[in-house]
């Protein structure tokens, strides 16, 4: 499920293939997130959502819910009607950043296997 993805950045980001609901700015869309980092997240959408968006990502990882708000930083098309995106947390509160940096560390924990 998932698994640590090196690159340029000083912090280790996590494959996470899953759909999760985000709100930009005021309807839900359905992304799907490829990976994601204690700092931000890439995913994938059926629209191109403009640099500097605000999106609010709602995390419903039974046993915990959480939605933490992110600043889209890079898009590009992937496919046919198909974009990539990287976005950055942002404004994240104390618990928010706790919850996130618990499950990055559950994500460490458990590798997925080559």
């Amino acid at each position: 499920m998932d698994s640590p993805s090196h690159d340029r950045r000083a912090v280790c980001r996590y494959i996470l293939e899953d759909e999760f609901e985000a709100i930009f700015p005021h309807e839900s869309i359905t992304i799907r997130l490829r990976d994601l980092s204690e700092r931000g997240i890439r995913f994938t959408c059926d629209r191109q959502i403009p640099l500097y968006s605000a999106i609010v990502i709602n995390f419903d990882l039974y046993p915990v819910n959480f939605a933490l708000r992110a600043l889209v930083v890079w898009c590009r098309e992937e496919e046919k009607d198909r974009y990539i995106h990287g976005a950055e947390f942002v404004n994240l509160q104390d618990e928010e950043e706790l919850l996130l940096v618990d499950f990055v560390k559950t994500l460490n924990a458990n590798p997925a296997p080559d």
